[in-house]
């Protein structure tokens, strides 16, 4: 199924330019991203998913591919994430895992990419990189799930920052916009569209990595402080709940309240003067 992936790939690459050099709808990227879901989970094996598991599995991988694109706002953020996560994938891996070789082509590209996306950078993601990761590692983290080689609960701990630093801001954003609007007596229909449309649609700077850069005026150390937290905290939790896999759903909390608190106490999702 690689070859098949790889025309995946393709067309989400291909999407990125065309939004990075004009705009595609908002609608119509939500739209492509749902169907090159539903194809790539088909493909890999999702057939064998329960109905409600593949449906969540298609909602997970959409937004995956978002926040990705999301945490893409500061220099070697999402390569440095990226990296993390298929390097320690290379060490959970047998020898004899299908994925093994996309994974070391990715790590090889990546670190080339590196040198030139390191601050000031030369060379930027753009939503055309962005998406083609997001897209590519959504669809390993499902395969390895799939194949009974590298749990979803483990890679979910291995990307943290991603999942929860976006979710996190998009239910902030959307609960705050939507008090204010209850307050001025707006309708409830009134509420959820513009609520919705001020989360997706508004450019912001208020993702925790974004909050830590603007704090300490250095893309460095905010990629750094996040590294830190990876390698130190969720890279020991991923490995427990590897070694013992009853332990997954609790690791996978253990991961994730940290972050979430940090996420507060830096006031992540809220504009600040």
């Amino acid at each position: 199924n690689i070859p098949s992936i790889l025309i995946i790939l393709a067309i989400m690459l291909t999407m990125g330019l065309v939004d990075d050099k004009g705009k595609i709808p908002r609608s119509m990227r939500f739209i492509i991203q749902i169907f090159i879901s539903i194809i790539s989970i088909y493909m890999i094996g999702g057939l064998s998913f329960h109905p409600i598991l593949f449906f969540i599995a298609i909602i997970f991988m959409t937004y995956f591919i978002n926040a990705y694109n999301f945490m893409d706002g500061i220099d070697l953020m999402i390569t440095a994430q990226s990296l993390f996560y298929l390097t320690v994938l290379l060490a959970l891996l047998s020898i004899s895992s299908p994925w093994l070789l996309s994974i070391q082509i990715m790590i090889s590209v990546l670190l080339v990419f590196t040198i030139f996306n390191y601050h000031p950078a030369k060379l930027f993601l753009g939503n055309a990189g962005s998406y083609f990761l997001g897209t590519y590692i959504s669809i390993l983290m499902i395969g390895l799930h799939l194949i009974s080689e590298v749990s979803i609960f483990t890679s979910l701990i291995l990307v943290t920052a991603s999942v929860a630093d976006t979710a996190y801001v998009i239910i902030r954003r959307f609960f705050d916009k939507s008090i204010g609007l209850y307050r001025e007596n707006k309708s409830l229909i009134s509420i959820l569209n513009i609520s919705v449309q001020h989360v997706f649609s508004v450019a912001h700077r208020t993702h925790n990595y974004q909050k830590l850069a603007l704090k300490y005026k250095n893309h460095m150390k905010a990629v750094i402080l996040i590294m830190a937290y990876n390698i130190l905290w969720c890279l020991p939790l991923a490995i427990m709940s590897t070694i013992n896999t009853s332990y997954g759903v609790l690791c996978l909390f253990l991961s994730y309240t940290p972050y979430i608190v940090w996420c507060y106490k830096n006031k992540t999702g809220i504009e600040e003067s």
